[in-house]
């Protein structure tokens, strides 16, 4: 069976590289900059209660609230952005400014701030006029203030500078905002296990115990985020990678062609034969072959090849799960991944939870205590972990008083992922509820088709797989619902054909309607739209300083068809036009200013527009 290749988002969680905020430098002289270590940390601080937890949301007007797990708005939308609650505050954005408000709603800290950095677990820095710096715990306490720096959380500390004398000096403060380590530093490096990397006034490279304040001398050409579970990457002069232990001494031979720091207690090489995972005796958990990555959180991927579906392991070498094609990073400390039957999570350290898993392949980006939530262009979801809907917006939208437009999401599998609306009515009238259902069975049909029955051979081997979605534009009481299609063929090396089909229809009546409807009868829109079609597209083009597609202005030298896509708007028309091998499709715009000569004014499509 072909496999779908692999899609990762990486998401930069943590420290995914020791990034220093407001005028922290750390330079690195080698040209290879390994992944820092990931900090180790409890799964969930205990002062958070997930279960009860609120749920970033927002209306379609933009705005942005809170909502329980009931779906219910429990801080109402009046916020242009909204992040989410990690303790007992969540920073919102009011009137261009920034601040922390708690569960009810109340400013718990003042909305007058530049936008603040997620440092990890919660923790937000709030830099000012790039001099000084405010760091705030997930409750909204304020637990330093400096003229200065902070960095990313990294194993319970912050490194963090100060100006003395025109020198810029570094030192460390833990996470209740107590100074661990002077700020006496030329560099620093981040944390790992109560250690750091760190260079002093004379340019020595010094491995210092946070608590002691001992120091060991490292060689020079030790990178400052090399350091992991006691184990300090290096590479020779001749290019090959080793590590070094505590006490500067070389625990792991000089072996390999690459390599990364450790992270919960296993590392990543690279030898002559592909990437492999070692423990800190250098004895592989895994033996190298193929293609690997680390992924945050504990969690290492493994393919045969680069593109190709991954196992993942945790950092002992264990099997967390096979087959992965999609990765949509972390969130709340869970990892959403999906193979071409199933979606589910992964707990940072290397555990996959058992619930939520649902067949077919899903765009999770969050789980909560009790929701998950699902988004794609057109809006997302928040669900019950039984699947059940809780709050959704951009998917379901009302198009009459007594009508709504809801999503469906047919995805059987991975290989099937299908979009489509449905029409709701709330009307009492028995005929004009059958005339509704046959516009469903259209809009389904349109959708879905035969892809089901068709999409693989009786043997399992896979023929295609299908990606769909849809836009609905309402105008009056018109409605336009566009399909969109992708359909990669694989057997015929992974080939893509794009399909698109629209229908139009009346949202009180249920009537459809066809293109030559809005036109006066002795016009022939499949010659004379030719050439306003052309020139939209030209000015398009140059308005937009896009290079013109002959393929596109060859296409509008011919007639159009009587099945052309297209879609109505209060101020034009819009007809999607096919063009190239594979069938790809372009949206030109007419407005009716310019076809006002033909329009029939006089046509229930025309007079239902402008209602």
């Amino acid at each position: 069976m072909r496999k779908k290749s692999l899609a990762i988002t990486l998401f930069a969680v943590g420290f995914c590289a020791m990034v220093i905020v407001a005028a922290i430098a750390i330079t690195q002289n080698k040209p290879v900059e390994p992944n820092p270590p990931w900090q180790e940390l409890p799964f969930d601080k205990p002062n958070q209660n997930l279960a009860n937890n609120l749920y970033p949301a927002y209306i379609e007007k933009g705005k942005w609230g809170y909502i329980d797990a009931s779906g219910a708005w429990a801080i109402e939308p009046m916020y242009e952005e909204a992040l989410d609650f990690t303790g007992k505050v969540a920073w919102v954005k009011l009137n261009g400014k920034w601040g922390a408000v708690d569960k009810s709603g109340k400013p718990v800290i003042e909305i007058n701030n530049n936008k603040p950095r997620d440092v990890g677990d919660g923790y937000m820095i709030v830099v000012k006029d790039n001099l000084s710096s405010s760091l705030y715990n997930p409750d909204g306490n304020k637990i330093l203030g400096i003229e200065g720096g902070i960095s990313y959380l990294s194993d319970g500390f912050f490194a963090f500078s100060r100006l003395k004398m025109d020198e810029r000096l570094y030192g460390y403060v833990d996470i209740k905002g107590n100074i661990a380590v002077a700020p006496v530093y030329s560099k620093a490096g981040a944390a790992s296990e109560g250690k750091v990397i760190v260079e002093d006034a004379q340019g020595s490279r010094l491995l210092l115990n946070i608590e002691d304040q001992t120091t060991v001398a490292l060689p020079q050409g030790i990178q400052f985020n090399s350091l992991g579970n006691d184990r300090i990457l290096m590479q020779n002069d001749k290019g090959i990678y080793g590590y070094l232990g505590t006490d500067a001494s070389v625990a792991i031979d000089f072996k390999y062609h690459y390599a990364e720091p450790f992270r919960y207690k296993a590392a990543l090489v690279k030898t002559a034969n592909g990437y492999g995972l070692i423990d800190n005796t250098g004895t592989f958990l895994l033996e190298a072959q193929g293609y690997g990555v680390y992924l945050e959180g504990g969690v290492y991927g493994f393919a045969a090849k680069e593109g190709a579906a991954l196992s993942l392991y945790n950092g002992k070498g264990n099997l967390i799960a096979s087959e992965i094609v999609d990765i949509n990073g972390w969130h709340n400390n869970c990892l959403a991944v999906s193979t071409n039957e199933s979606s589910f999570f992964i707990q940072k350290g290397g555990i996959k939870l058992k619930s939520p898993e649902w067949q077919g392949t899903y765009n999770w980006q969050y789980k909560g205590g009790d929701v998950v939530k699902v988004a794609d262009t057109q809006g997302f979801a928040y669900y019950r972990l039984d699947k059940t809907p809780v709050y959704s917006v951009g998917w379901d939208e009302a198009i009459a008083d007594t009508l709504d437009l809801k999503r469906i999401y047919f995805n059987p599998n991975g290989y099937l992922r299908i979009a489509y609306p449905q029409i709701v009515s709330n009307d009492q009238n028995a005929e004009l509820a059958e005339v509704f259902v046959e516009l469903n069975a259209k809009l389904a049909s349109t959708a879905c088709e035969n892809w089901e029955d068709d999409y693989k051979r009786k043997n399992g081997t896979v023929l295609y797989g299908v990606e769909s979605s849809y836009t609905a534009i309402c105008a009056g009481e018109v409605v336009s619902v566009v399909q969109q299609s992708v359909v990669t063929d694989y057997s015929a090396e992974g080939s893509t054909e794009h399909r698109l089909e629209s229908l139009i229809f009346n949202s009180i009546t249920g009537e459809t309607y066809r293109l030559s409807d809005l036109f006066v009868n002795d016009y022939d829109w499949r010659d004379e739209l030719l050439v306003p079609a052309l020139a939209s597209y030209k000015a398009y083009c140059n308005e937009n300083k896009i290079t013109l597609k002959s393929e596109v202005a060859a296409a509008l030298q011919k007639r159009l068809s009587r099945r052309t896509p297209f879609s109505v708007d209060k101020e034009g028309l819009t007809l999607y036009i096919p063009y190239s091998e594979n069938t790809e499709y372009t949206a030109i715009t007419l407005k009716y200013k310019d076809l006002t000569a033909y329009i029939d004014k006089e046509s229930n499509i025309w007079n239902c527009l402008n209602k």
